[in-house]
């Protein structure tokens, strides 16, 4: 096939530069410098990757443009003209994961069936779209159904198995909290267990489990968690900025709880919703948010 006029006057301003730099034998002297796109390109018909590497022998690489030799390209396009480098992606990085791969990546299609999920909306198996994984390989999307919602509660108050817990089903029209007595539910996954003698989320009152306290007055009584004074040490409070305090009253941390447009405020849900200015998101010089001094407060 004829080069295109646009090809050959970048074939000789490829070779003028060449010229003018006879030290650089290896195209690009930094790596990801690359070669820009100085030329247009005609789309690749053929299948194959076109000759050529993405990377030189010096280790510098193409990323950005064209190899030095070949015809191929190395930048975010190819993939559009059909004209990369058989090693592009992996030198450059130019696919990230979960976005579909250049044409003939996966090899051939798979000849999984697709089947109908149980729910009647959702399929199952081979999507036909070729994707990049995260070590880099690429491979064919196989779509799995969606897991069943097992029904629970209801008039005859059928239970969960273990492991899971029945919450009221949010898609139907019983509410339980508005006359809904028998509202049938769905099983969802139990909530891990409460740690055992931990003060976790609970300093300045007592542990999940109720076995030890949180206070400062556990030290006299010999009652504290095992882990008081790695979780409930000093505290000094934190304020301005981005960490913004309401001054809500607290006995416990579990009483405190981040919230505003960014998550920059520490405040008591009990005593009203967490709204702020929404110039900040949650500050990043803190400890966390907290019961400190009765208070809920960011702090360090």
């Amino acid at each position: 096939m004829a080069l295109h006029a646009s090809k050959l006057l970048g074939v000789a301003l490829g070779l003028i530069w060449l010229g003018g730099c006879a030290a650089a034998t290896d195209g690009p002297g930094d790596p990801d410098e690359g070669v820009g796109q100085s030329e247009r390109r005609d789309l690749k018909l053929s299948k194959g990757a076109p000759p050529g590497s993405c990377a030189a022998k010096t280790g510098a690489k193409y990323c950005g443009g064209k190899s030095k030799k070949g015809a191929c390209w190395c930048d975010a396009a190819c993939a559009q003209y059909g004209d990369c480098c058989a090693d592009a992606d992996a030198v450059c990085n130019l696919v990230p994961p979960g976005s579909e791969c250049a044409a003939g990546a996966c090899g051939p299609a798979l000849g999984m069936p697709i089947k109908l999920c149980p729910d009647g909306v959702h399929t199952a198996g081979p999507t036909g779209k070729c994707l990049k994984n995260t070590d880099g390989t690429c491979g064919w999307e196989i779509s799995t159904c969606p897991p069943e919602q097992q029904f629970c509660g209801g008039i005859a108050a059928f239970p969960c198995p273990a492991g899971k817990v029945c919450v009221d089903n949010p898609n139907d029209s019983c509410d339980p909290n508005n006359g809904g007595a028998d509202c049938g539910g769905i099983c969802v996954d139990a909530p891990p267990p409460a740690p055992k003698n931990s003060c976790a989320g609970h300093c300045g009152g007592v542990s999940a489990d109720k076995s030890c306290y949180c206070d400062s007055l556990c030290k006299g009584y010999g009652d504290c968690c095992g882990d008081y004074a790695a979780a409930c040490g000093p505290r000094t409070p934190v304020s301005g900025g981005c960490a913004k305090n309401r001054g809500d009253t607290c006995s416990t941390d579990a009483d405190c709880a981040t919230g505003g447009c960014g998550g920059d405020l520490c405040f008591n849900p009990a005593m009203g919703g967490g709204i702020s200015t929404c110039e900040c998101t949650a500050p990043t010089n803190v400890a966390g948010c907290g019961c400190v001094a009765g208070k809920c407060s960011w702090y360090k």
